[in-house]
C-alpha cells in the first residue's frame, strides 16, 4: 500500500487580510482570544400557521490563534439572530425568564457573556460553558402568521467591546430554520436510491420537497454500500429543464439501479469556485488561521462540465484549500463560467479522534460534547502485552466507533479527505499522509464506516472528516 504525500505549490495574490480591532475589543482573553462553533446544531422546523417554540443549545470553544491568525481577535460576547421572517430570539445574557428582550428578525440578541481560554489563572484550552447549565440555551419562537421560507440564525462573537455594529460581528456559525407546509417530508439528511424512475443516463434524480425548484440549495452527498461498490467519482448537478438536483457520475458511467447515496440539505454552506490561480481557496472566517477547523466538501459541476479528480481539504496558512491527492495543486480547469466548484461546510471546531491517545490531540478538553462532526485523525493498530491488538482500521475500512453519533445508527454521513496539520500541543504530525481514494460509507453491526471504493487498504494514518445528523443524545446533557 503506497502513501501519498501531497505536494502543494501556491501562488496566490492579494487573498491575505489583516482586520486591525481596537483595544476594547479585548473583553476577555486577549487580542488573540478566539472562540468557534464546536461540532453541528440540529435542523429547527416549524409549521406554517401554527405558532411554536424551540430551545437551542451550543456549544464554543475558546483558544489561542497567535501565529495563526488571519485577523485580531477577542471575545465580548456571543450573539445570535434570526433572518427568517416570523422566527424571533429570546436572549439570555444578563436576565432570566420575562425578564429577556426578545429580538426581531434582523436583529442581534445577546446569549452569552464573553469567555476566554484561562481556567483557574492557568492559560489551558477548553470547551467553555457557564457554569451550571452546560451549556448556552436559548428560545427560537415562531409567530405562525410568516410564510413558508428558509433561512439561518446567524452567530456572532462580537469582536467590538461595548459597541454593537455590523462591522464588529464575527460569523463563527449558522443553525438552518425552515417553516413549511404540514404536508412537507422534511428531509434534510436523507439516503436516495436509483431506480428506473430515478435514473437517467449518468445521473440519480434527487426529488424532495426542500430541493426541488431550488438551484441555489447546497447539497452534499457520498455513495452508501449496501451490497455495491461505486469506485466512481461523482458531484451534484441542478438539471434546469427538469428543476432537479441531481447526482451524476463525473466520468460519464452510466448510473445503474439499486445504488444507495448519502444526501445531506445544508443552506448555510459556501459554494466557491477557482480563483485566477486555478486554486480553490476557502475564505471563511471560521476556517481562515484555524487548522483546528473540520470541512466537508462536493464537488458541484453544471452543464457539460466534469471534475473527475481525487481532492483532500488542506490548511496553509492562513487558509484551507481544496488540493488534488495527486500532489497537483493549483488544480488545472478550463472552467470560466463558474461551472465547477464545491460546496463547503465549515466547521471551527469537533471532536478529534486519535488511538491511544491520553486526551484529545488537538488539546481540546471534553471534546465529545461535538455533536454530528469529527475528524478521525489516526486509527492505527497498535498491538501491546496490556492491551493486546486493538485498533480501528482493517482492510479497506475505518470503523467510526469514537463517534457518539455514528454508533448505534444507520446515519446518512458525508465523508471528506483531510490533510489535517493539527498545531501543539498535538505531538505528532498527522498531516503528511493524504488518501488519494474514492470513499464510500457503510454500516457494520452497530457502527458506520468509511472505506475505499477500489477495495485497497485504508491507510490508518489518513485523516478522514465525518459529517452526519446532530442527535440528542449525543452526549447526554
Amino acid at each position: 500500500m503506497s502513501r501519498r504525500v501531497l505536494v502543494v505549490i501556491l501562488v496566490i495574490v492579494g487573498v491575505c487580510a489583516v482586520d486591525v480591532r481596537a483595544a476594547s475589543a479585548a473583553c476577555v482573553g486577549g487580542l488573540s482570544n478566539r472562540r468557534e462553533m464546536v461540532g453541528d446544531l440540529p435542523d429547527v422546523f416549524f409549521t406554517f400557521g401554527t405558532p411554536g417554540q424551540q430551545r437551542l443549545k451550543p456549544v464554543h470553544v475558546n483558544f489561542d490563534s497567535t501565529g495563526e491568525q488571519s485577523e485580531t481577535y477577542g471575545d465580548c460576547q456571543l450573539y445570535v439572530r434570526s433572518n427568517v421572517p416570523g422566527i424571533f430570539v429570546t436572549g439570555t445574557y444578563g436576565c432570566s425568564g420575562a425578564g429577556c428582550s426578545v429580538s426581531a428578525p434582523g436583529e442581534w440578541a445577546a446569549i452569552d457573556v464573553s469567555t476566554g481560554p484561562f481556567d483557574g489563572g492557568t492559560y489551558t484550552l477548553d470547551y467553555f460553558r457557564p457554569p451550571d447549565t452546560g451549556s448556552v440555551t436559548f428560545l427560537i419562537t415562531y409567530d405562525g402568521g410568516s410564510p413558508v421560507a428558509q433561512g439561518t440564525l446567524d452567530f456572532a462573537v462580537n469582536m467590538g467591546g461595548e459597541i454593537i455594529e455590523e462591522s464588529y460581528m464575527r460569523i463563527i456559525g449558522h443553525a438552518t430554520v425552515y417553516i413549511t407546509p404540514a404536508s412537507s417530508a422534511r428531509q434534510t439528511w436523507f439516503r436516495a436510491t436509483t431506480k428506473a424512475n430515478t435514473v437517467s443516463g449518468d445521473s440519480l434524480i434527487l426529488d424532495n420537497d426542500l430541493l426541488n425548484g431550488k438551484p441555489s440549495q447546497r447539497v452534499f452527498v457520498s455513495h452508501f454500500y449496501n451490497g455495491t461498490m461505486w469506485n466512481h467519482p461523482i458531484a451534484t448537478t441542478y438539471d434546469t429543464s427538469l428543476g432537479r438536483w441531481k447526482i451524476r457520475n463525473e466520468d460519464g458511467a452510466a448510473m445503474p439501479r439499486g445504488l444507495d447515496f448519502n444526501v445531506r440539505i445544508d443552506p448555510s454552506a459556501l459554494r466557491i469556485q477557482a480563483n485566477q490561480n486555478h486554486a480553490f481557496v476557502i475564505d471563511d472566517r471560521s476556517a481562515n488561521g484555524n487548522p483546528n477547523a473540520t470541512i466537508l466538501v462536493t464537488p458541484n459541476t453544471n452543464g457539460n462540465l466534469r471534475f473527475a479528480r481525487s481532492f483532500a481539504v488542506t490548511f496553509i496558512s492562513p487558509y484551507w484549500y481544496i488540493a488534488s491527492t495527486n500532489g497537483a495543486l493549483p488544480f488545472w480547469t478550463d472552467d470560466t463560467t463558474n461551472n465547477i466548484g464545491f460546496f463547503v461546510k465549515v466547521f471551527g471546531a469537533t471532536q478529534y479522534i486519535k488511538d491511544f491517545a491520553s486526551a484529545d490531540p488537538s488539546g481540546f478538553k471534553n471534546t465529545t460534547w461535538s455533536n454530528g462532526a469529527g475528524t478521525d485523525i489516526y486509527g492505527y493498530q497498535f498491538c501491546s502485552s496490556r492491551f493486546g491488538c486493538r485498533g480501528r482500521t482493517s482492510g479497506n475500512s475505518r470503523y467510526l466507533s469514537e463517534f457518539c453519533w455514528t454508533t448505534n445508527t444507520s446515519a446518512p454521513l458525508i465523508v471528506a479527505s483531510n490533510q489535517t496539520p493539527l498545531p501543539a500541543p498535538n505531538p505528532s504530525n498527522f498531516g503528511t499522509i493524504v488518501d488519494p481514494h474514492i470513499l464510500g460509507v457503510w454500516q457494520s453491526g452497530t457502527m458506520m464506516a468509511v472505506y475505499h471504493e477500489d477495495n485497497t487498504d485504508m491507510e490508518p494514518m489518513s485523516p478522514l472528516n465525518i459529517w452526519g445528523p446532530y442527535r440528542a443524545d449525543c452526549p447526554p446533557n
